[in-house]
């Protein structure tokens, strides 16, 4: 019996093409055992990859750069597969939003934005993910 290839993922739909195929059997096909490692976070999913708890990954890019680059604790040896999404990443603001739909760049998105900074009536915080999300 071969030892199973862990895919580490989150439980995000950037997750559902490896989830999709390990269930339809699309690995097994093509003589991949798989095991599917569901983790709670992307550093848990970092560190995986880096002390080789995992083989493979859905990763966000910023991250498996900077884990490939030994930010992580030690040289990894970790090779880009391929793309499965683009980004997925979005800014996300809480309260009140005076302005209805997408924020357009430039002069009236700096306009909304601070119409919504004033409206919550402070300095806005804003936050990443992760240390080296984008």
């Amino acid at each position: 019996m071969n030892t199973p290839l862990r895919i580490g993922v989150l439980k995000l739909a950037d997750s559902a093409p490896v989830i999709m195929g390990r269930h339809q059997g699309i690995f097994a096909r093509h003589g991949l055992e798989t095991e599917i490692v569901v983790s709670p976070s992307w550093a848990n999913i970092a560190d995986g990859l880096a002390w080789n708890r995992l083989d493979a990954a859905v990763i966000f890019a910023p991250l498996a750069m900077m884990t490939a680059l030994g930010r992580r604790g030690h040289d990894t040896g970790l090779r880009p597969l391929g793309r499965i999404s683009r980004s997925g990443n979005t800014i996300m603001l809480r309260g009140a939003n005076p302005v209805e739909g997408t924020w357009n760049a430039g002069r009236q998105g700096r306009q909304a934005f601070d119409r919504w900074s004033t409206a919550i009536g402070r300095k806005p915080r804003i936050a990443v993910v992760h240390m080296y999300s984008t």
